[in-house]
């Protein structure tokens, strides 16, 4: 069955996932699915079996080796995108974590744009979020905080777009 790839909310789905990331919303929330999700990665059976070797009694940390290893390029012919990983967790039947996790980057990736300078370079036509990728929420946060902003705007103050 061919590797189907996921699309993630706001601009998340050819990023790289960080170790960080992999630690808290793969490794630590999938069960014994995680020798499937290695397999539609594409990590050899021996990878597979020297990680459990490396780390005995400890098949998180197996896991969690095996994913840094796809992570650094280690695994040809992968992409290393959180498209790629959710893609391969979703045939691996865990579909209800991908959905999780899809929501806790979605709002990560919105609590980091709280800067409104920030969410307005964004939406600049020099960004360099590509339009295929841009979610809709991000054009409805940013109205949402220039709306706040105005609303703390004091009379004879520049108004937002004279700044």
């Amino acid at each position: 069955r061919p590797l189907m790839a996921l699309s993630l909310p706001v601009a998340r789905p050819n990023d790289r996932p960080t170790e960080e990331e992999i630690r808290t919303f793969v490794v630590e929330k999938v069960g014994k699915e995680w020798r499937s999700v290695c397999t539609y990665l594409g990590i050899d059976q021996n990878e597979i079996e020297m990680a459990l070797f490396n780390n005995p009694g400890n098949v998180k940390e197996a896991f969690f080796s095996l994913l840094v290893n796809w992570r650094n390029g280690k695994v040809p012919n992968r992409p290393v995108t959180w498209a790629v990983l959710l893609g391969a967790m979703e045939n691996a039947g865990l579909a209800e974590i991908c959905k999780n996790i899809k929501r806790s980057l979605e709002k990560a990736d919105l609590s980091k744009r709280s800067d409104p300078t920030e969410i307005g370079n964004l939406r600049s036509p020099q960004s360099s979020v590509s339009s295929e990728i841009w979610h809709p929420l991000v054009d409805e946060y940013f109205d949402l905080c220039q709306t706040i902003l105005r609303s703390y705007q004091k009379e004879g103050e520049p108004s937002l777009n004279e700044l």
